[in-house]
């Protein structure tokens, strides 16, 4: 009642001075200087923007002045205020909008959701404003829509929250975000939970950072939902950058760049890759660790982003003009960086190297892969010396080779005795995240990838036309070894396994669900003492899905060697050796075609493989009784060894020397 009266006194009041206008947009105005027995005017504004809310109605504005506005319970957009647009930065003197030098900042003090956007089919938009507050867990959301409407976000700082932006489930939610930061919020930056068709999330030149989980996080219910990102920071998540699981996702990402995502840039569906994508440079923010998600001049993000005039976006979080004097930034701030150098053909990294100072050259490496693989044209070729690394590599489009196994001092490729490991620290070490690539990994030890349903490989689904060559390369102490098409969703993708040791995985060593058009060619490979099946192969009725097994050993594995599900193969296994499979040679619906020269229970005599060693000794059956490979590219084994050494190729990634008097292994 009390709320009654005071709206009918200042109505009242309104109509006195003239300003009363009904049924068109009024202004309405919000000071932290104000008072909410003021009546709405630039010359008495109110204090609280729970008091406008009582008056705005559909298409009014409610311009508020720099502060910090608290509340103790959320500020329910209520069904009188459809279609309002809330404009914070304006300097108290003039009304006029500065949002570099006037933060308004709309904090919730109960820990509980900031702003809830509950009414049906309406629109409205939230400028130059600060959201912050609600930390508390479960489903508590700096901003939260409940029901089927559009929020328009731009120039927004959305932090320390639980969820920076919540939706209800089932529900044709539309974001569409520009110039907004969403960062260091507890759990995801943007959690767009089971949205039927119609919902989408679209962000244009935004920063999404040190999130507690996922940078944004979907779990939809329906087909065709996916973000449409351009111009966007992805950086210092707790999980992926972007998880989507969507069914048949239309979704695109152009001009972002990806850095630090602990899971990786993007997981479970893969989006379509936009080109212009950066996938692992240090966006070389001016100070994250002080909230400050500017753009140094060099940062590689700086004059990267492409044209977004058509699409409204004019300014940056803080009003500034763009583009700037060197071209589109990426992220929510614009600034007049020239950006990163050019990429280059070849690019060089070391343990000795630096990301910050480098410059890729053979004198001044870089310091990571993934800065090595973001700083390569998309046909360029990163060498990298031996050593440890940590990091989690993504690939998109282009033909990026990463090469291990150099010389730091002389830049030789020496993979017999230079290791080069990479450490995927619980996620997968490399992920292909494009559809129609060509990628190559060669002589990398890839291990770490043990959380959950994560492998050294990590091949993401939905990546139509996608190849994959893995040569030289041993893939262990990961969930699976190498994992195609994710598991639960089909793909046909490419993958070529050549001269690789795939061993020591706590799962499968190589799992692969794919469609028409997928395939997995293993030459002279060693798939050793996986938990479960050596190669597993889940195609889910589809034809023509098989693999191409040949000079391959399958020992010591959990479940079978090989175990297909297809119903219409036309793979084939041949010159194989298998040993030692806890469930036996292999098992299928429909068998490949068997070549001929396979050979079962025959102990491969490994030198030591309680150790590591794969190697073969002189006493193997699989010594000198290979396939000639030559012609597919099998040239060199696993250590650099030049095939074949004797009268014929030996079997598994392990070229065994045979060396006459007076002569000497020719490493290649």
């Amino acid at each position: 009642m009390r709320i009654g009266i005071t709206k009918l006194a200042c109505m009242a009041a309104l109509v006195l001075i003239g300003i009363s206008n009904v049924g068109a947009a009024t202004n309405w105005y919000v000071s932290a200087a104000g008072s909410d027995t003021n009546n709405g005017t630039q010359a008495q504004p109110w204090r609280s923007l729970t008091n406008a809310l009582v008056w705005a109605s559909t298409n009014d504005t409610i311009l508020m002045t720099g502060g910090l506005y608290t509340n103790a319970a959320t500020i329910i957009f209520s069904s009188t205020n459809g279609s309002l647009t809330i404009q914070g930065g304006c300097d108290p003197a003039d009304w006029s909008w500065k949002p570099a030098t006037q933060k308004t900042v709309i904090r919730n003090t109960a820990t509980t959701t900031v702003l809830q956007f509950p009414v049906l089919r309406v629109t409205n938009t939230l400028r130059s404003v600060t959201v912050t507050g609600a930390t508390a867990s479960g489903t508590k959301s700096g901003i939260y829509l409940s029901n089927t409407n559009t929020l328009i976000l731009d120039g927004c700082t959305i932090t320390n929250n639980y969820y920076g932006i919540g939706t209800a489930v089932n529900l044709p939610v539309q974001l569409d975000l520009r110039n907004t930061l969403i960062a260091r919020n507890l759990s995801y930056g943007i959690n767009h939970v089971n949205y039927p068709g119609g919902g989408y999330c679209r962000f244009q030149n935004c920063t999404i950072a040190d999130n507690g989980s996922d940078g944004f996080h979907s779990h939809p219910s329906g087909a065709n939902l996916a973000p449409f990102a351009t111009n966007t920071l992805f950086t210092g998540n707790g999980g992926y950058g972007i998880y989507n699981d969507g069914i048949n996702p239309t979704g695109s990402v152009d001009y972002c760049l990806f850095y630090g995502n602990k899971a990786g840039a993007w997981g479970t569906v893969a989006l379509q890759d936009g080109g212009h994508n950066k996938f692992g440079p240090d966006p070389r923010y001016v100070n994250p660790a002080a909230g400050n998600y500017q753009l140094q001049l060099n940062s590689p993000a700086a004059a990267a982003g492409r044209d977004q005039t058509a699409t409204g976006v004019t300014n940056d979080l803080l009003g500034v003009q763009r583009p700037g004097a060197n071209g589109w930034d990426m992220g929510a701030y614009q600034g007049s960086g020239t950006g990163a150098p050019p990429s280059l053909a070849i690019g060089y990294v070391s343990t000795a190297g630096h990301d910050d100072t480098g410059n890729g050259s053979s004198n001044n490496p870089w310091a990571s892969i993934a800065y090595g693989a973001a700083g390569v044209a998309p046909t360029g070729t990163v060498c990298v010396a031996g050593g440890s690394y940590t990091g989690n590599v993504s690939l998109g489009v282009g033909t990026v080779t990463i090469r291990g196994g150099y010389d730091p001092v002389r830049w030789v490729w020496d993979p017999a005795h230079q290791r080069t490991a990479l450490n995927g620290n619980t996620n997968a070490p490399v992920s292909i995240v494009s559809p129609n690539c060509t990628n190559a990994i060669q002589s990398m030890v890839l291990y770490g990838g043990t959380g959950g349903a994560q492998a050294g490989v990590f091949v993401n689904s939905m990546n139509a036309n996608c190849r994959l060559i893995v040569d030289g390369c041993t893939i262990t102490g990961n969930t699976y070894g190498v994992l195609g098409g994710n598991g639960t969703i089909p793909a046909p993708i490419q993958i070529l396994l050549r001269n690789t040791l795939v061993a020591l995985n706590s799962s499968y060593g190589i799992y692969e669900r794919y469609t028409a058009g997928g395939s997995c060619q293993m030459l002279n490979c060693t798939i050793a003492d996986n938990g479960l099946a050596g190669y597993y192969d889940h195609v889910n009725g589809d034809a023509n899905m098989a693999p191409v097994a040949t000079n391959c050993l399958f020992t010591g594995n959990g479940g079978y060697g090989i175990y297909i599900d297809g119903s219409s193969n036309t793979g084939s296994v041949d010159y194989c050796l298998f040993y030692g499979n806890a469930s036996g040679a292999w098992r299928t619906n429909n068998p490949p075609a068997i070549g001929v020269n396979n050979t079962t229970n025959a102990d491969p005599l490994y030198v030591n493989a309680p150790a590591g060693n794969y190697q073969i000794t002189a006493a193997s059956p699989a010594f000198n009784t290979g396939r000639n490979l030559l012609t597919a590219g099998v040239t060199v084994d696993i250590l650099g060894v030049v095939r074949p050494q004797g009268g014929a190729f030996d079997r598994g990634a392990y070229e065994r020397p045979v060396i006459p008097a007076g002569a000497t292994i020719m490493v290649r």
